[in-house]
């Protein structure tokens, strides 16, 4: 019998983002090869708290446009540091 595969795809919804009662945040973790469901698992368990700390009391909704680069820097730095086990 063979094994069967694993879904490697997660799919969530966290509300209350960044500690904001209006903010959710949606992703969809698509996961590859053998440790494929893995990896997306720990994405959806780690990049949201990354971008919470990193986000927390920005004003994401009407942001100035230097804070609309702080934010995606910040936002780049959250996926680069996740891509880091």
């Amino acid at each position: 019998e063979h094994d069967k595969p694993h879904n490697q795809d997660v799919a969530f919804i966290e509300q209350h983002f960044a500690n904001n009662n209006t903010y959710f945040y949606m992703s969809v973790c698509d996961g590859h090869g053998y440790d494929g469901h893995s990896v997306s698992g720990y994405i959806k368990k780690i990049l949201p708290k990354k971008l919470t700390r990193l986000l927390k009391g920005k004003d994401l909704e009407r942001p100035s446009p230097g804070e609309k680069l702080e934010i995606n820097k910040l936002i780049i730095k959250a996926f680069k540091s996740s891509n880091r086990c």
